[in-house]
């Protein structure tokens, strides 16, 4: 049985998440052992100074010996305890890199099923219907909203051109100034 009462994997604890959990169990070891040496410097100091008050020097200097010792101890055990907990750091680090690696690489994947469903072509022949379908409804908004098109446009100037073409040729014809050939609304002036 694992932790917790699991059998497999299946609660998701991975191999990684063990060494972790036993690095922060011997980190915390390392903590209480170096709180333990502490109290043990902090009680042989006293017993110096009791023993060099009480005029027994020879024994505080032998106490004050064991209390570098033991502080020698405590400097390895920071070194050790940073040592624990950079490594700690590291394998965190490198799970939260491998996650993110993980996601890119479902994103990317992703990413490739969707380009393979829409293909250049499709885009291109739905741009051109779509292209189509504006010039078509600009077309019937031009219609129902009485503008001309420019041929439409062009096709009036020229047929008031050959309107004007048509008057100039009926005044020249000999039509007396003044005299209106529908025969309203103009009076002779005399």
């Amino acid at each position: 049985m694992g932790l917790f009462g699991s059998k497999n994997k299946q609660d998701g604890v991975t191999e990684h998440d063990r060494a972790v959990l036993e690095l922060k169990v011997q980190r915390d070891n390392l903590i209480k052992y170096k709180r333990k040496i502490q109290t043990v410097i902090d009680k042989e100091t006293q017993a110096a100074k009791q023993l060099a008050l009480d005029g027994k020097r020879d024994r505080a200097l032998l106490v004050l010996k064991r209390r570098k010792n033991q502080q020698k101890q405590l400097d390895d055990a920071d070194k050790i305890l940073c040592n624990v907990q950079e490594l700690v750091d590291d394998i965190e680090f490198a799970q939260v890199q491998a996650k993110v690696v993980e996601g890119l690489q479902q994103g990317n994947a992703a990413l490739k099923a969707l380009n393979e469903q829409t293909k250049l072509e499709d885009i291109e022949m739905l741009m051109d219907d779509t292209a189509e379908a504006v010039e078509y409804q600009k077309s019937v908004t031009e219609a129902l909203s009485g503008k001309l098109s420019a041929e439409d446009e062009s096709a009036i100037e020229e047929e008031l051109l050959s309107f004007l073409a048509e008057n100039e040729e009926e005044v020249e014809v000999g039509e007396v100034p003044g005299e209106s050939t529908t025969g309203v609304g103009v009076s002779p002036v005399g």
